[in-house]
């Protein structure tokens, strides 16, 4: 995304979570999700109508990508962490709109963090699950003999290998592929 449409999306995007806010507030609802996305949306537009590179800026700062797959990224410095979870995504929601591929923002650290703690909880729940999952098919494949035992089988194979981290169905994915391509 050149820097001219990130600027029109961004203004697009605090204008919608301004809206929001407004709306938030006559209903008297909570607004702090909308007021941290709306600090995130100027605190950018600001940075990057000076010209700031947000490439430039992850040595120091928290910026977040979204990949051309839609991939929710958080980089600072060299270190980048897929962002996943109900926390971002709600957020969005509660301001009005969606992130869109190629987009970038720079996020305060705290954002960042809460974002990173809700994304580490969700892989260590994927993880249980993967668990439990394995452990109930190790005791039917136990229980079980002829072609239900195949079937158990390779389940298991399955399961351990999303487990290791070794994808079956995708190849791995290098980091550099999944930042947006730079114009």
């Amino acid at each position: 995304m050149d820097g001219e449409s990130l600027l029109d999306l961004l203004q697009q995007q605090l204008l919608a979570a301004q809206k929001q806010l407004e709306a938030q507030l006559s209903r008297s609802e909570r607004t702090e999700g909308t007021a941290a996305i709306l600090r995130i949306l100027r605190l950018s537009l600001r940075a990057f109508s000076a010209g700031i590179d947000p490439d430039d800026e992850a040595a120091t700062s928290f910026v977040l990508y979204v990949s051309d797959g839609g991939q929710i990224l958080l980089r600072r410095d060299n270190h980048l962490v897929q962002i996943s979870g109900p926390f971002f995504d709600s957020l969005l929601r509660m301001a009005g709109f969606a992130l869109v591929p190629g987009q970038v923002l720079l996020v305060e650290p705290e954002f960042a963090k809460r974002a990173i703690e809700e994304s580490l909880g969700e892989a260590a729940a994927e993880g249980f699950r993967l668990e439990k999952n394995r452990a109930d098919l190790k005791t039917a494949l136990r229980q079980s003999s002829g072609a239900m035992r195949d079937h158990l089988l390779r389940g298991l194979v399955r399961n351990k290998c999303w487990r290791s981290g070794r994808r079956t169905t995708k190849p791995p994915r290098r980091q550099a592929e999944l930042l947006p391509r730079r114009e």
